[in-house]
């Protein structure tokens, strides 16, 4: 669950009208598409070169404020308990700095981040999560170093810690509407095997898998 001071560091970012409608999606109602990512990680996984100005590092507790700021800023929320807690368990978790500040950062957890616990097991059901999976959970880089190959080397980082902490595999979700999302996955290696349908009607839940349209796969490359 969200603490007390997830909810006023979202009003605070987001504003309340914002909290009302998570609210609603996380209660209420909900019904969106995402599609399905995957990438194997056996084998070789090539190493990627950011711009030279740009350093990779794995991310520690202290960089989880500037890393919230970040994804404050860049309008996409993500609480700091959350972060802390990827950190705290070690997760393959990595930073992108540039002049002393973090420009992007990338993270694969080793389960399934959603929170609630019914959503849990139909989405590991629907994408066929099992035990030595990692779960793509989270990965931002802002605007004015993007095309320099910092997602690449952030995500080559990554899922080389992942292979080396024993993942053979990572499966990741995607919003359907999302283009620029689901290229930047295929530029390292992902891709796209199905299409999930989330629905919400108070207590009434379902996820259900679906095979992807031909006009979803030929949008990612355009």
């Amino acid at each position: 669950m969200y603490t007390i001071t997830d909810v006023v560091q979202y009003v605070r970012a987001e504003g309340i009208s914002r909290l009302f409608r998570a609210v609603l999606r996380r209660y209420v109602y909900r019904n969106e598409k995402e599609t399905i990512v995957r990438r194997s990680l056996e084998g070789s996984i090539p190493r990627r070169e950011s711009h030279h100005t740009i350093d990779i590092r794995r991310a520690s507790v202290t960089d989880v404020p500037g890393m919230h700021k970040l994804a404050v800023e860049s309008e996409w929320w993500r609480s700091r308990s959350q972060l802390m807690e990827w950190v705290e368990k070690g997760y393959p978790f990595f930073v992108a700095i540039a002049d002393g500040r973090i420009v992007g950062y990338s993270c694969i957890s080793l389960e399934l981040v959603r929170r609630d616990p019914t959503f849990n097991r139909l989405t590991a059901r629907a994408v066929g999560f099992v035990r030595g999976d990692g779960w793509g959970a989270d990965a931002l880089v802002v605007p004015r170093v993007r095309g320099k190959g910092v997602y690449g080397a952030l995500g080559a980082e990554t899922l080389r810690c992942a292979w080396d902490m024993g993942c053979r595999r990572v499966i990741g979700t995607v919003s359907t509407d999302n283009s620029s999302a689901l290229n930047a996955h295929q530029s390292i290696g992902f891709e796209s095997v199905g299409q999930l349908t989330v629905q919400r009607l108070f207590f009434y839940k379902r996820v259900t898998r679906s095979t992807l349209k031909r006009s979803d796969i030929d949008g990612e490359h355009s």
